[in-house]
């Protein structure tokens, strides 16, 4: 059995984004695949996550305790950490995604929880944890990217 993180990234409802029929599709097919995976769904929007501030980063760089586990920005790492399979769904905006998806991520790349500096890398999550990543083409989809060029 594995534990699923499934990151919404989108302040669209759910009925209005193409983003979310994708990943709700991909979600119910890879649901009775493997019925014995838990699911965590994680709406970003939902969370409030922000920017990191200066106050964020003393934490961020302090030692870690038990009490870490708890705290408001660092319980988001410890998440991510104890997902074996992610999914994420994020629409394409303005050439990116979503700053709030980038302010996620500053929140789990975190030194001595999901990382580690130095040769003595932490063992999960890597480059090798499954995911998948659902966005949709937008207006944009007319312009010319540089793998096209």
């Amino acid at each position: 059995m594995s534990n699923i993180l499934y990151i919404k990234a989108n302040v669209k409802p759910e009925g209005m984004s193409r983003t979310f029929r994708i990943s709700d599709s991909f979600l119910e097919n890879y649901k009775n695949k493997n019925p014995g995976d838990s699911i965590t769904t994680l709406d970003l929007y939902k969370e409030g996550i922000g920017f990191l501030s200066a106050d964020d980063l003393t934490t961020w760089f302090s030692p870690k305790t038990e009490q870490s586990r708890s705290h408001p920005m660092l319980k988001y790492a410890y998440q991510f950490l104890d997902a074996d399979k992610y999914i994420i769904s994020a629409p394409m905006w303005n050439l990116s995604v979503p700053a709030i998806f980038k302010a996620y991520i500053d929140y789990v790349t975190v030194n001595g929880i999901t990382f580690r500096w130095g040769c003595a890398a932490a063992k999960k999550p890597s480059i090798s944890s499954p995911g998948a990543v659902s966005t949709a083409r937008g207006p944009a989809q007319h312009l010319k990217w540089a793998t096209d060029i």
